[in-house]
This record gives C-alpha cells, structure tokens and sequence, in this order.
C-alpha cells in the first residue's frame, strides 16, 4: 500500500476540502525546527484521517506559492504499515522531513490517553550524503 490513499489537485489553499463540524481535531503534524503545520488528524465517523497539503507547481502561473495538492489516508490498526512513510516539506523551507504510520498511531494513543489534540513532531530524514558518519 502507498501511504496516501487520495491525492487531489492542483488545487488553491482556497480548495483544500476543510473538515465537517462532526470531525474533531485530535492531532497535528508538526515540523521540528520551526512548528509550522505539515498535516493534521481527525477523528471521522469511519476512523482517523490525516490530511496534509503541498505546495506545487502550476504550469499557468509557476511563481505562485498557492498552488499545491491536498493528500488524504484513513489511519487504521492495520494500515498504512508501520514503517510506511510519507516524505513531507515545510512550507518554510525545511524540508527532508517524514511521517510514518507508527507516528499517526502514537498521535492516535497519546489523544485517547489525554483527551486533547496532540502536537507531534515530523521526523528529520538522515541524508546520506550528509549526515553519514566520517570514518
């Protein structure tokens, strides 16, 4: 299974399909260097969803920081794979970041435990060619 199950767009962030009244914010995915937001869960009748929205490009107009496409994957016990992961960017610049189906299920735990929405984290990835040790 691919970690996103929807993706739509090109899409404007005046596009991005907002949750309904019956959907409670439980989690945020966050990312580590400046807490800008990168996706965010909620609680659906049918599960937990996580929505994430990018920039991307637009072949009409390329230097618009608007444009960008909205990603959809229902979180389950099963699924996506613990070791699934969705590779994400902050919109500040920060990018090699990523989110695992293991980090969307502790954001799940953590917001039955506590009863309030959760602030997590996006994981650096390591870049091989930077980060790999001198030897």
């Amino acid at each position: 299974m691919t970690f996103w199950q929807t993706q739509q767009g090109p899409c404007t962030e005046k596009d991005i399909p907002a949750g309904s009244g019956d959907q409670r914010l439980i989690g945020e995915i966050i990312c580590p260097e400046c807490d800008n937001i990168l996706a965010r869960l909620h609680d659906r009748a049918e599960g937990v969803g996580l929505t994430s929205w990018m920039r991307g490009s637009s072949v009409a107009n390329p230097q618009s920081l608007i444009v960008g496409y909205a990603f959809f994957t229902l979180i389950t016990a099963a699924e996506p794979a613990d070791e699934e992961a969705a590779d994400m960017v902050c919109w500040r610049g920060h990018g090699d970041l990523r989110i695992t189906g293991a980090d969307c299920r502790t954001v799940i735990d953590r917001y039955r435990g506590r009863g309030r929405k959760i602030r997590h984290p996006a994981t650096r990835v390591p870049r091989p060619d930077v980060d790999a040790p001198v030897s």
